[in-house]
């Protein structure tokens, strides 16, 4: 095979590589808040340091829901790319065999994300992206307003179930004094099998919340990114 007809090596987009690990050391920072502690993340103290104070206030402005969204753009961004170049490389009788590719590292995606939220950290992505990713390639082929009309009804959906829970009271005190948190504490650190069970019912959990508010959101925004 010469060179002429040997298979061109895609080239990688540099900026896209970089803005995608710029966005996955931004969830690696708000999720640290997640790790080792419980459901409910950092526990503040009741009067709380000025250091406290100082990063709950960058995370705010500067992090929270940022990297999220940017990572979820991203995401669409490569399911587009990865599409339009097997369109370019495949014929018209290949299409569906292409597709059902695509759609085979979502579901990937979701099989990792399932073990990942099960036996490592229940504050798993993985499977809502894939869930969202095959939700969001059933419209790759619109064009980009009717992208961005889409993308907008589906994050109004979301946003719908996630106010209502807002208004839900809760009276229940979550700071680092508090037996709330002694208790939450201890199940979080004790045993292997112990935290196997919390995790088995944050994953069911999850399975009821991402048909309701992730599954949306995440598919709008991949919408966005494409």
């Amino acid at each position: 095979m010469d060179e002429q007809t040997a298979p061109s090596k895609p080239i990688r987009l540099a900026n896209l590589d970089a803005i995608r690990g710029l966005g996955v050391l931004g969830i690696f920072f708000l999720n640290i808040y997640f790790m080792g502690n419980s459901f409910f993340g950092y526990a503040p103290h009741e009067i709380q340091p000025l250091s406290d104070i100082g990063i709950l206030i960058f995370s705010n402005f500067f992090l929270e829901g940022r990297f999220f969204s940017l990572f979820a753009m991203i995401f669409g961004v490569g399911m587009l790319i990865q599409y339009q170049r097997q369109q370019m490389e495949m014929d018209t009788a290949t299409t569906t065999q292409n597709n059902k590719h695509i759609k085979s590292r979502q579901y990937w995606l979701i099989a990792f994300g399932v073990i990942h939220a099960i036996f490592i950290f229940p504050g798993d992505i993985l499977l809502s992206y894939g869930v969202a990713g095959l939700l969001a390639f059933r419209y790759i082929r619109l064009s980009a307003d009717e992208l961005i009309s889409k993308a907008k009804w589906f994050i109004f959906l979301s946003l719908i179930p996630i106010a209502l829970i807002s208004l839900m009271p809760d009276d229940q005190v979550y700071s680092r004094e508090s037996a709330f948190f002694t208790e939450q504490l201890s199940a979080w650190t004790g045993s292997y099998s112990q935290q196997l069970k919390l995790h088995l019912s944050l994953f069911a959990y999850m399975l009821a919340v991402i048909p309701l508010t992730l599954m949306w959101y995440i598919a709008g925004l991949m919408l966005l990114g494409m």
